[in-house]
């Protein structure tokens, strides 16, 4: 049993020590060209692009929890 229980410790220390690193790879956004991305751009329509444009600039609207949720 103190074999387990040492091993989960030693697992939990190393969880604790990548996932910081981890999550900041995941939330980093991927680096590409802004060439790459003019180019692309160029094959798409004033439509398509007006409309990311305003998606883009419409702030982003807050999830209530579920423990708001369950106050109410």
């Amino acid at each position: 049993m103190d074999r387990v229980l040492t091993y989960l410790l030693q697992l939990r220390g190393f969880c604790m020590d990548v996932l910081p690193s981890r999550f900041l790879q995941w939330t980093k956004p991927l680096s590409t060209s802004l060439l790459l991305e003019t180019l692309a751009d160029l094959g798409r329509s004033k439509s398509q692009l007006i409309a990311e444009n305003a998606l883009l600039r419409k702030p982003l609207t807050h999830v209530p929890s579920a423990a708001t949720l369950e106050l109410e």
